[in-house]
């Protein structure tokens, strides 16, 4: 028991943080439900691995530019509110989804449409996350950040399950068709509006009035690009956003053309990717770890093996452990990168710092995307997956020979040590 924190519960004493939390599961469960839909939607319309990358760069390439305007307002103005309108934005892109399900028949016509209601689903993400992420660590008293920060991004890795069991039950087990399940997601919004308006914490940044536009807007790079700790945070997410991250425009083909499961592949594959992001999560949250440490530095090779592990199988056994693996260490992963980076980054340009680090993180993924869906149709998906993972693996042994990333990998950031940490540059 001693490896089992036992107070990983706390920040469910603050009434905002759970009116927080639930938000999160809705419009989580909601995200992750249209993501599936909408590639596995195109899937059936095109059968083409491009054009579900191509969707899938549509949904991300907004964090390329939109975070550089979403931070700055984060730290300007109520975040809730932020949130809120963000919120919104989601509201509206899967109400225009199911409106065009019901004009449009399952045609080459409607992928057009998806492909732009899908970077307007990223943009609203855009705005969305900064100012969540920002909002959290004023939720709930210093001491409970990490904690909070860990569940926050737990629950929303792992309602990952929710879009698997969603479009399975609905479009596989009761055959109803994707326009119920854009109706769920739409529903799903609604409930995470509601449920943000019971927020009452109020919560802003610091926009300094005796600099200028440009001084403040600059300030989340200088902070990022000067803090040797977030440099190395960074690099790390960036590389394994587009080497690891980006296997859902392959897993179609890999379910219709190698493992040939089948209509239901894709949904049936993703639901174990679901399962273990909800163990992943579960394990981060619930275990006595430190700010890094050696669970980060384990969560990292993991994502970069389980997809080498996944292109290598012929088992369908096999295959659905390494899906259950690529779940579990990328939420992992991803918890652990985001409680770092609350910690660390002070509140006043906190809303900046989130941005710009989604920026990057979120452009590699859309970029990589598509052109690992490219290369899915001109070659084979198992190829790509094996060559990202490994090239990953590699990054991760090389970056040891930094100080800092093997400080940060073995054992972690002490979150009393904030001044140390904020004095350190690259």
């Amino acid at each position: 028991m001693k490896y089992l924190d036992s107070e990983f519960l706390l920040p469910f004493r603050y009434k905002d943080f759970t009116s927080m939390w639930i938000a999160t599961l809705f419009s989580g469960a909601s995200m992750w439900t249209t993501n599936l839909a909408r590639a596995a939607l195109v899937w059936n319309i095109s059968e083409s691995s491009n054009w579900v990358g191509l969707i899938l760069f549509a949904l991300m390439i907004p964090s390329l530019l939109v975070p550089l305007i979403a931070g700055f307002i984060a730290d300007w103005i109520d975040r809730k509110k932020m949130l809120i309108l963000a919120s919104i934005g989601s509201l509206i892109s899967n109400g225009l989804m199911v409106l065009v399900l019901v004009l449009f028949d399952l045609t080459n016509e409607l992928l057009v449409y998806i492909v732009a209601f899908s970077a307007l689903e990223g943009i609203a993400r855009a705005f969305r996350m900064p100012a969540s992420q920002s909002l959290v660590p004023n939720l709930v008293s210093k001491d409970d950040v990490p904690k909070a920060v860990a569940l926050l991004n737990a629950n929303q890795h792992g309602a990952k399950l929710i879009g698997p069991l969603v479009v399975g039950f609905l479009t596989v087990i009761i055959k109803t068709g994707f326009l119920e399940v854009f109706i769920v997601c739409f529903t799903l919004n609604i409930a995470a509006v509601l449920t943000i308006l019971l927020i009452r914490t109020e919560s802003t940044g610091v926009i300094d009035a005796e600099k200028s536009f440009g001084a403040n807007f600059l300030q989340g790079f200088d902070y990022l690009y000067h803090n040797t700790w977030m440099l190395i945070v960074l690099v790390v997410a960036m590389l394994h956003c587009a080497l690891t991250m980006t296997y859902e425009s392959l897993t179609p083909s890999i379910g219709e053309e190698v493992l040939i499961l089948g209509s239901s592949s894709y949904t049936s594959l993703m639901l174990f990717a679901g399962i273990g992001a909800v163990l992943g999560s579960t394990i981060v949250v619930t275990m006595k770890t430190k700010i890094g440490g050696y669970l980060f530095f384990f969560s990292a090779f993991l994502s970069g093996f389980a997809p080498v592990l996944l292109s290598l199988s012929d088992s369908i056994y096999i295959i659905w452990l390494s899906l259950l693996l690529i779940g579990a260490s990328q939420a992992a992963f991803m918890t652990l990168t985001h409680v770092i980076i609350q910690v660390i980054v002070p509140d006043e340009i906190r809303g900046r710092v989130t941005s710009i680090y989604i920026m990057h993180v979120g452009s590699m993924m859309a970029l990589f995307n598509w052109i690992n869906g490219y290369l899915a149709d001109i070659t084979n998906p198992r190829t790509v997956l094996m060559f990202m993972g490994i090239i990953f693996i590699a990054a991760i042994i090389i970056s040891l020979v930094n100080k800092t990333a093997k400080t940060l990998f073995s054992i972690g950031i002490d979150e009393y040590s904030n001044s140390r940490i904020e004095g350190s540059s690259a």
